[in-house]
């Protein structure tokens, strides 16, 4: 992929995410009790995984979910990610909708973020929730690495509007990446070369994101440290980079009075969470996974 870069051929994440992409399609996802369907909200795109009616209920619990990829990578209609949020609406018998955002290098910080709360205000809309028969008072915003650095700024700024109506319930992070000023965190440091997310590689997903330009972190990083209303889970793990920004994350927003579950695996690394389907269906997946399920569904 770096050869291909360096000859300008193309840029290396479009070759690398096209590589992804179509290794994925080897796989088939099942989708026989959940209805998937791909729509547009305000411009940006989006896939809604909708559970089956129930004769005794009128509305359902909701998840907007962004998927990770280092804002580069991956898609929300890849079969790791459709397998998830199929789950997770069987799980919590809930209405997931999967942001598809635009990726770098097509765009940089800040249009991720931009697509991401587009959607999410459109969904929002009272008369889009009932469209799709969601309870307005029990919606979660969640997102797993760079999709949780979304999920968390789109919490930010949607506690700040108000003339907001709806808002979610509670955000859910997925060891998500929340900070770019220091790659010598212990995390970093014990982690630097482990696999799927060495340190070399986040630090150019940075890079990438912000256009070479590091005077945008700190624009970036203001909406994810201020303070918060809904209640937030965070999932780490100890084999990643990542790790330290998601437990002091948490202890920020606790000093901010905000309740707080810091759910840690000692055993599991970074994307983990998305290998459940073979050929990669790991067990720190499933756990991590059945975990994250667990808490949505206590608290959603």
């Amino acid at each position: 992929c770096h050869l291909i870069h360096y000859l300008r051929l193309s840029h290396h994440l479009i070759v690398l995410n096209y590589l992804i992409c179509t290794f994925d399609k080897l796989k088939s996802v099942s989708s026989e009790d959940i209805k998937i369907t791909d729509a547009v909200f305000d411009g940006v795109e989006v896939r809604v995984f909708e559970p089956p009616a129930k004769g005794d209920e009128s509305l359902k619990r909701s998840v907007v979910y962004i998927h990770g990829g280092g804002w580069a990578l991956a898609s929300a209609r890849t079969s790791l990610y459709n397998n998830l949020c199929r789950i997770m609406a069987e799980s919590l018998n809930a209405v997931v909708v999967s942001v598809e955002y635009r990726l770098v290098p097509e765009v940089c910080f800040p249009e991720q973020y931009h697509d991401a709360l587009r959607a999410t205000k459109h969904f929002l809309q009272p008369d889009v929730l009932a469209e799709y028969s969601v309870d307005p008072s029990r919606i979660a915003i969640s997102g797993d690495s760079a999709g949780g650095n979304l999920a968390a700024a789109v919490c930010q700024q949607l506690s700040k509007e108000e003339n907001l109506t709806v808002r979610p319930k509670l955000q859910a992070l997925i060891y998500p990446v929340l900070q770019a000023f220091d790659f010598n965190t212990p995390s970093y440091q014990q982690n630097m070369n482990m696999p799927v997310l060495p340190r070399y590689v986040m630090v150019n997903y940075w890079i990438d994101y912000l256009n070479g330009d590091y005077g945008l972190a700190h624009e970036l990083l203001v909406n994810n440290h201020t303070a918060l209303n809904p209640p937030t889970y965070v999932l780490t793990c100890e084999n990643d980079v990542l790790r330290d920004d998601g437990a002091m994350y948490a202890r920020r927003l606790e000093r901010a009075g905000v309740p707080v579950t810091l759910d840690h695996f000692h055993d599991c690394f970074h994307g983990c969470m998305i290998f459940t389907v073979w050929p990669t269906d790991f067990s720190a997946g499933v756990k991590t996974r059945d975990s994250y399920i667990k808490w949505l569904d206590e608290n959603l």
